[in-house]
This record gives C-alpha cells, sequence and structure tokens, in this order.
C-alpha cells in the first residue's frame, strides 16, 4: 500500500508539474485486490469490499486496461484540452506500468512496453508530418549499431531511438505542426523536449539506463548542441546514432514547412554535418549502406 500512496504522489506532482489542473479519483483491481484513491475507508466489520470514492461529482471518466484486460476506471473534473489529455493519458499509464510491476514483483523491460506504445501514439497523434518516424529512426539506429563495434544492447538501442521524442508531448500541436518560422519562445520551447523526455523516463526504473541517450540526442558533436552543450565523445554513443538516424529521416520526411527532400539531398547534408552536427564515424558507417 506504501508503495501504491507513493505513486500516486509522485502522479499527483506530475500533473501539477505540466500545470494539468483536475482533481482526480480511481479505482483498480490488481489480482482480485482493489485499491482505490482517494484511499477507500476500512470497510466494517462483516462487511464486503471497502467503500469505494464518491465518483458521483467527477464529470468525466474513462476505463483503464493492462495488457489488454479492463482493471478499473479513472475519474477526473476539470477541462482538459486535447494537448494536456495527452500528457495525462501517459502519466496514468507511467503510474499504472510501475503499480503492476510492482505487484507482480517485475523490473524487467517488458513491463514497461504498454507505456513505450502508449508514449509513441501520444507523440504522434499530436502532430501528423512525425507518424511513423520514431519507427524509421530505431529502423535506422538498429542497423547502424550493427556495424559498430561495440557491445550495445540491441533492445536498447530500439527503445532509445523510439521513445528519443517522447518530450515532444510537452509541446502544443500548435508551434509543432506550425507551417511558418518559429519565434524565439517556440524554438525555446521544442528545445526544452530533450528534458521534458528524460524527466518523463525517469521515475520508470526500467528505462532509467536510457534517459541520458534520449536527454542528449540534440547534442552536436561540435559542442553547440542542446541542452548541456556536450561535444564528441561526452555525448553518449546511443545520442549519437539516434541523431544520424534522426537527422536523415527528418530531412526525408515532410514537414509542416517544407516538402520531403529526395533522398541524395539528404545523403549530402548529412555528409557536410560530419564534425559539426554528427559523429563522423557514425556519418561513414551510415553512407555506407
Amino acid at each position: 500500500m506504501q508503495y501504491f500512496v507513493q505513486q500516486v504522489l509522485d502522479y499527483s506532482a506530475q500533473i501539477k508539474r505540466y500545470g494539468l489542473n483536475i482533481n482526480f479519483a480511481f479505482i483498480l483491481n490488481i489480482d482480485d485486490q482493489v485499491l482505490t484513491w482517494p484511499l477507500a475507508e476500512e470497510p466494517p466489520t462483516g462487511t464486503g469490499s471497502p467503500i469505494s470514492p464518491d465518483v458521483k461529482k467527477y464529470a468525466f471518466q474513462m476505463e483503464l486496461t493492462w495488457e489488454d484486460r479492463k482493471i478499473g476506471h479513472y475519474y477526473w473534473t476539470g477541462f482538459l484540452d486535447s494537448h494536456q489529455q495527452t500528457i495525462n493519458r501517459l502519466l496514468i499509464d507511467n503510474m499504472l506500468t510501475k503499480i503492476f510491476c510492482h505487484s507482480q514483483m517485475k523490473n524487467n523491460i517488458s513491463c514497461g512496453i504498454g507505456v513505450l506504445e502508449s508514449a509513441i501514439q501520444a507523440i504522434e497523434a499530436k502532430d501528423q508530418y512525425t507518424r511513423g518516424h520514431s519507427d524509421r529512426v530505431s529502423h535506422i539506429a538498429l542497423e547502424l549499431a550493427d556495424r559498430i563495434d561495440l557491445e550495445l544492447n540491441k533492445t536498447d538501442v530500439e527503445i532509445a531511438s523510439r521513445l528519443h521524442d517522447i518530450g515532444k508531448i510537452g509541446v502544443s500541436e500548435q508551434v509543432l505542426t506550425k507551417p511558418t518560422g518559429l519565434t524565439d519562445n517556440e524554438i525555446a520551447l521544442i528545445r526544452r523536449h530533450p528534458d521534458i523526455g528524460a524527466n518523463i523516463l525517469k521515475p520508470l526504473t526500467i528505462f532509467t539506463h536510457l534517459v541520458p541517450a534520449i536527454r542528449h540526442h540534440h547534442e552536436k558533436f561540435d559542442g553547440t548542441g542542446y541542452p548541456d552543450k556536450l561535444a564528441g565523445s561526452e555525448i553518449p554513443i546511443l545520442s549519437r546514432i539516434i541523431a544520424v538516424a534522426d537527422t536523415y529521416d527528418a530531412l526525408t520526411s515532410n514537414r509542416p514547412y517544407r516538402r520531403a527532400l529526395p533522398p541524395e539531398q539528404a545523403l549530402e547534408i548529412v555528409l557536410n554535418a560530419r564534425y559539426s552536427q554528427l559523429d563522423p564515424d557514425i556519418v561513414d558507417l551510415f553512407l555506407k549502406t
């Protein structure tokens, strides 16, 4: 019960951090154990199940699932626009993953696959131009990992590359899909997404070791990137791999401000970014494809 309460308090702190002004309640059934928030009162002696929260005072509800089975309901009152609903759904999935992993004494990567898929869907639902981007970046990153003479865990490569843009759930659709030039404030907001992504993943123990890869995938090889201006080998190898894959796919995909570039032109841009933006050794391996 103490672990359950801690995860709910962590969730409460996160919705405040993202400015979600709501009151919430939920009822979970985990292996026939009923968990409620607010905490249910202890049932009087001789009665049945614990007293559930008064859900009638909440204006909205959604069904909660785990591994394709219904496990409860979430209730809330307070307005959430579509952008905020996306954030809240991911935060709820994050909380449920930790609660279920703990209840089943699991701490492996498969226990977080539900959050992974939920996160990808949440990102791509916000921006039609990036639909399929995470999968394509992952495909390229895995090919590059095969060519690099290092002991890289392929599961880590796949998950980190698929989650590299998870922080974009903290950026509004209006900014992500803006067809004209961005203001300085909008650029600053977009540049926060690696840090936002790292903060989203930190509470999930199974993904903690991938946080640096997510946080630093927009660092540049010459030290002029963000958020920490790391340079060269200071940048995690996974981040450097993702940067090459991300750059090529972004260039060859439609964006709100331009059409996709031909592969030949994109490859030339990637080549010219050696030493400045991208790791030259990884670019050389990529160009051998």
